[in-house]
């Protein structure tokens, strides 16, 4: 971070600026607003605080210290089957409305300032391209909203930043001289994405060869955070896409996450893991609002500060044109390249016009457009539109997101998360069932498998009711060690069956971590007298 103060005191204001973080999301736990617009409008209005220290992210701060967690962590959380479901609309998004949106907002900031170049416009088309994979998250959680609609803006997401950034990286290096191509373009994309997704599977295989010989939670969770610095770290070392990889090692990872990791790690890495994002995801939302401070630095006379805004204003306003009109194809393109091979249902028109709607930018546009160079033509300018964009997504879009939600008054796609959660309690329930009379079958001690029966036949009658579900009542630990041993392997056989829930979109990957994290709770608890996870 670059500041004109004293480290101590920079460190100091940071550390201000989380507990200020920690109380606005306390504050605000119950509006509707997405988390990100709270903390950038709060951090602006700090920025207008005269004596506040002048502490903005970096280029690499932003790259290397907070995108690559981020990116991991919203991989980590997505169903890989839903993703590759929605693969089309999803690429369709993340690489053509990124390459629409240069192309377009480019040729309107020609027109409007004639003396600025075709590749610089195409450089500031570009930085803000790709919408904020934090902020898409963050409406998702916020607002409830169907599933296919979380499925393609947080696959979206995911990818967008690779080809806006690889975008971004061609248009500089057409204004700094080099001859452009678009056989040479294309190409260069497509090593940088395949390049990044093969590092990235790599640095996955090694991740999940090292956790199976690892058999500590505080360990384990540690070695998930380096994982996606390490995927990152290594593309870029190669001149590959780092998104691309933290993206692809968070996916394969995930994938075999039931199996690879313990119930203890999985408590530990989870509480660790929400706490980190929650960290970097206030800090970065709340150091975009502070950046206006460099805006009104910018900004030397009333000439510019003009131009500025008009240019800010018509850029803002096409981003959101081009992204609403881009998402029309959505309702018949999916079929349309599938020509009958495989089902599609065409997504509504209130599907598509909130999938247009929620398209705010942030981090990665600050980053890319910090990171230009000092001589770079127009840089201010470029500075003052892109800050000006951010502002108007995160701000214009954010806030009036639930009101559109209320509006569009959306269709309810499949069945509610409670009915969805007691459902996978039943299965759960009954594949336990399923073991325990297997179990009897081959020998297993009669009065033991009877306990165990009614233990779970208890459960499954408070659920049938609709009652809490509770198994801290203390009976289990009163058993022989043998029983425990078998109640712990109907846990991991539910656990098993969960994942096989998720896998086959029977319910949501949330309902997963929610019944998961209780399991995991449970093995826990269980482990924890026996002395062992093993028989």
């Amino acid at each position: 971070m670059l500041a004109t103060v004293t480290p101590l005191f920079e460190i100091s204001t940071v550390l201000m600026l989380l507990c200020l973080v920690t109380l606005l999301a306390f504050a605000t736990r119950k509006w509707l607003v997405p988390y990100p617009t709270i903390l950038v409008v709060v951090g602006a209005l700090l920025a207008l605080v005269p004596g506040l220290p002048d502490i903005q992210l970096t280029p690499d701060v932003v790259f290397l210290i907070f995108l690559p967690p981020l990116l991991y962590s919203a991989a980590w959380q997505t169903n890989f089957q839903e993703f590759y479901h929605h693969i089309r609309p999803i690429a369709f998004l993340a690489f053509g409305l990124v390459v629409a949106t240069t192309i377009v907002v480019g040729s309107v900031c020609k027109w409007m300032v004639p003396e600025m170049s075709w590749p610089v416009a195409f450089a500031l088309g570009a930085i803000i391209s790709p919408p904020d994979a934090v902020a898409a998250m963050a409406v998702t959680n916020k607002l409830r909203v169907p599933k296919r609609i979380i499925v393609i803006l947080e696959g979206e997401s995911l990818l967008n930043d690779a080809s806006g950034l690889v975008a971004y990286r061609v248009a500089l290096a057409v204004a700094a001289g080099e001859v452009f191509s678009w056989s040479g373009t294309l190409m260069s994309f497509l090593w940088v994405a395949s390049g990044g997704l093969l590092l990235g599977a790599v640095v996955g295989w090694l991740a999940i060869r090292v956790h199976e010989r690892l058999d500590e939670p505080v360990v384990e969770t540690v070695f998930t955070l380096l994982t996606p610095y390490a995927a990152y770290i290594a593309a870029e070392a190669f001149h590959l896409s780092g998104v691309m990889a933290c993206v692809c090692s968070g996916l394969l990872v995930r994938a075999f996450g039931a199996e690879l990791f313990s119930a203890a790690t999985r408590l530990h890495a989870s509480a660790v893991w929400e706490s980190v994002v929650f960290v970097l995801t206030g800090l970065t939302f709340i150091f975009i609002g502070l950046g206006l401070r460099g805006v009104l630095v910018s900004i030397a006379d009333e000439s510019l500060l003009v131009q500025s805004l008009s240019l800010s204003g018509a850029v803002l306003g096409v981003t959101i044109l081009v992204r609403m009109a881009c998402v029309l194809p959505l309702a018949w393109m999916p079929a349309f390249i599938l020509q009958g091979r495989r089902e599609w249902e065409p997504l509504p028109w209130r599907f598509l016009l909130l999938i247009g709607w929620t398209g705010m930018r942030g981090v990665v546009s600050l980053a890319a457009v910090l990171a230009l160079p000092a001589d770079f033509p127009h840089r201010n300018l470029i500075f003052v539109t892109v800050i000006g964009v951010i502002f108007g997504t995160l701000i214009i879009q954010g806030i009036s997101l639930p009101f559109v939600v209320r509006w569009l008054r959306l269709p309810k796609e499949g069945r509610p998360a409670p009915d969805q959660e007691v459902d996978a309690r039943l299965l759960l329930l009954a594949e336990a069932n399923l073991f325990l009379n297997a179990r009897r079958e081959s020998g297993g001690a009669e009065s033991e498998i009877d306990y165990l029966q009614n233990h779970f036949q208890t459960q499954a009658d408070a659920w049938l009711s609709r009652l809490a579900f509770n198994t801290a009542d203390g009976l289990i630990e009163n058993q022989s060690r043998r029983c425990q041993a078998t109640y712990l392997h109907v846990l991991r056989k539910q656990r098993k069956r969960l994942h096989q829930l998720a896998k086959d979109s029977i319910v949501d990957e949330r309902v997963v971590q929610k019944i998961e994290r209780e399991l995991d709770m449970e093995e826990t608890r269980l482990t924890s007298v026996t002395g062992s996870a093993h028989e």
